[in-house]
């Protein structure tokens, strides 16, 4: 994320630096688990097998989904249109939902959101 953070074109030029400290000091405190309405609908789908499966992009929840789709197509990944899309666990085949988790409020800015899905995949 750093590194991205430093090809885009800040205005103004310390955002660069300020973003920079932000991602060297943010932890794990944006990705806690929080069950609201508001906030970044989580990508996160899991099974009571123990698997879960995360989402990185709308082609791949697309491909993925298994009913829903049609609910959620034309709107943003929030609740409650998100929560209409259901998929198939790759190891057992049973249909899932999304977590109820969703993250912090202020992941749903700019570039942040798209971040947060990078963050998890690493973790994956």
């Amino acid at each position: 994320m750093k590194d991205t953070a430093k090809m885009i074109e800040w205005h103004p030029v310390f955002g660069l630096e300020r973003e920079l400290d932000w991602l060297s000091n943010m932890n794990d405190w944006l990705i806690s688990k929080k069950n609201r309405y508001w906030g970044l609908a989580l990508p996160i789908f899991e099974c009571e097998c123990g698997n879960f499966e995360v989402m990185g992009s709308k082609e791949e929840l697309h491909e993925k989904a298994i009913e829903g789709w049609e609910d959620f197509e034309g709107h943003s990944p929030h609740k409650p249109f998100i929560d209409e899309v259901k998929i198939k666990c790759s190891k057992c085949q049973k249909t899932l939902s999304r977590i109820d988790d969703v993250g912090n409020v202020w992941l749903d800015a700019g570039i942040v959101g798209f971040s947060l899905m990078l963050i998890l995949k690493q973790k994956n």
